[in-house]
């Protein structure tokens, strides 16, 4: 457990989903100052009975967008329209938390709306309505929306218990929560989705411009204007010591940008930081940072209470603790320069994303206390598959950290972190995993030439994805031993068949662009790619969750393949341990 930052209650307090996380923070840990541990949120998560509840409470806690949603937009019930393919494309990634807005004065306050697909059954999508006053102990509306072959099946719990109704065009029931359900759901079926394929060289450009910019901070005028007026001495510096929780970065999305292996060695370093202080200037209820943006992320880390700040111009005395000096520009240390673009930060979100990088930079700065061996980057959000997968092949906790960073495998992006990272743990073994996804042979070669002289392991899956890695017979086998093997088989056929024509049509886009138009010559040659190596190119997520499915009706439970089997060993990545001893 840890205490909430004042900075980060306060902005959760200014709207509904977030005074819902610090109402679930208090009901987990019992104080309301307190953000609950890993191990105290989920023992809470496995003692709820539902299992939509359960995701829905580990959303609430972990989820880093909720998105605005206008109840006068929402779409009529005179026909229910649900595309359902673009329903399950855009929630296959993730579910959506909305706070809905503009409500007739008939619905309850502040309604939240959760939208999940169930990957327990097919084409299932779970929308669960609740609000400040209902969550966590109950819910306002649970629907559960089936596609059947001509029609829809709409499964909804009242106060009555669960009912349940089948329609084709018009979905006629008394009970309004239950319909503004409904609605949301057919709204999330409306968003466009627009995915582009970027060819390599397109990406390394692209990462080659973020990286070029992405240093410098957002321009903030009002600090521009308060260092031009010191510097000509028509403003006053007051050198002073406030307290921590007083002061606010002007970008937090900034924060988020700046490495945390730089933070993690600026904290060796931590006087040559603040020698200056951290120059501020007063508005509105807070001191504004908008210059030392590493600095005030190493006061974070460290929990620093209080610190020396150079405030321009005028602030309320009552919110110092102490003056140290008062000069003009001589106070002012080098500031940095802006991008000159119009900037805009959501500051709620901003925060939680803020938190949970300095839980980040804490877990590098015990890797090398801890004896870590490895650095493992993946670019995956979820390290289920890849730990899964790192273990079955030799690996233990004890000895490796694993992480999510985005824009592990382009080269410049892992080659800048390594530099860093080596300077802090010069013993340290890094490995980057990648998926396959559509790269020739000649390109992972490459990839692994290109990295291996840096000195860093890459290990690229088999299969299209990680998941690719758990559609294996004997490893189901292994886990579920009431079913045969030969008859896991038999569901992995079906499974990849059912997927055959997506798996082949992603190859096309992959290879052409989403754009591409129909040939029926590049077409066979599509299909003829894919039937010669069936088990490279299906893609394995979708085939992975749909053979779940498969399996959760032979054995009756949601099946949990993500566990560690001799099956599941990679001989790559035997090999780079081997390597690294």
């Amino acid at each position: 457990m840890s205490k909430i930052p004042t900075v980060l209650k306060n902005a959760l307090s200014e709207n509904s989903i977030g005074r819902v996380k610090l109402k679930l923070f208090e009901e987990i840990t019992g104080k309301s100052d307190t953000v609950p541990s890993n191990e105290e949120s989920i023992t809470y998560i496995e003692n709820l009975k539902v299992k939509d509840l359960q995701l829905l409470i580990r959303d609430v806690l972990i989820k880093r967008d909720a998105f605005l949603l206008n109840y006068l937009k929402l779409p009529q019930l005179d026909s229910c329209k649900i595309h359902f393919d673009n329903l399950k494309s855009i929630l296959d990634e993730a579910s959506f938390i909305f706070m809905l807005e503009e409500l007739p004065v008939k619905f309850p306050s502040e309604i939240i709306a959760w939208v999940n697909y169930d990957s327990t059954y097919e084409d299932c999508y779970t929308v669960i309505i609740f609000n400040e006053s209902s969550f966590p102990k109950g819910v306002l509306a649970h629907i559960k929306v089936f596609l059947l072959e001509n029609s829809f099946k709409l499964n909804y719990l009242d106060e009555k218990g669960w009912s349940e109704t089948i329609f084709k065009d018009k979905l006629d029931i008394d009970n309004l929560v239950v319909k503004l359900a409904f609605k949301v759901l057919i709204h999330v079926s409306n968003i466009s989705v627009n995915r582009t394929f970027m060819s390599a060289e397109d990406m390394s450009k692209a990462n080659e411009q973020l990286n070029n910019t992405r240093f410098a901070p957002p321009r903030d005028l009002k600090y521009d204007k308060l260092v031009a007026d010191c510097s000509l001495h028509k403003l006053t510096c007051t050198r002073a010591v406030v307290n921590m929780d007083m002061i606010r970065p002007f970008s937090t999305s900034f924060c988020l940008e700046i490495p945390s292996e730089y933070v993690v060695e600026g904290i060796k370093d931590k006087e040559e930081f603040y020698k200056n202080g951290l120059l501020v200037y007063w508005d509105n209820e807070s001191f504004i940072m908008s210059d030392d943006y590493i600095a005030y992320l190493i006061s974070r880390q460290l929990e620093y209470e209080e610190i020396e700040v150079v405030i321009m111009g005028e602030y309320p005395i009552e919110k110092i603790i102490r003056v140290i000096s008062i000069g003009t520009k001589e106070l002012i240390p080098a500031a940095y320069l802006r991008k000159d673009e119009g900037f805009r930060e959501d500051y709620f979100t901003s925060q939680i994303l803020l938190t949970e990088k300095l839980d980040k930079i804490k877990r590098y700065n015990s890797v090398e206390e801890n004896n870590k061996k490895y650095i493992i980057l993946t670019e995956d959000s979820d390290i289920s598959a890849i730990e899964t997968v790192l273990k079955s092949s030799g690996f233990s906790s004890s000895e490796m950290e694993i992480d999510c960073y985005e824009g592990c495998t382009q080269i410049k992006s892992v080659e800048l972190l390594k530099r860093r990272m080596s300077k802090i743990y010069p013993k340290m073994n890094f490995i980057v995993h990648r998926d396959r996804d559509y790269l020739t042979d000649k390109e992972i070669i490459k990839m692994r030439e290109d990295f291996e002289k840096l000195g860093i392991y890459l290990f690229i899956t088999e299969g299209t994805d990680i998941e690719s890695t758990f559609i294996n017979a004997k490893h189901i086998n292994q886990i579920y031993p009431e079913i045969e093997i030969r008859e896991i088989e038999e569901m992995i056929l079906e499974s990849t068949k059912e997927l055959e024509e997506v798996s082949i049509d992603l190859i096309r886009k992959a290879t052409f662009g989403r754009d591409h138009k129909k040939d029926s010559l590049v077409d066979n040659a599509m299909i003829e790619l894919y039937k010669n190596n069936v088990e490279r190119y299906r893609i394995g997520k979708k085939v992975y969750k749909n053979l779940k499915s498969k399996i959760q009706r032979k054995i009756k439970k949601n099946p949990d393949l993500m566990k560690e089997s001799k099956f599941l060993k990679i001989e790559r990545l035997v090999e780079i341990r081997k390597k690294s001893n």
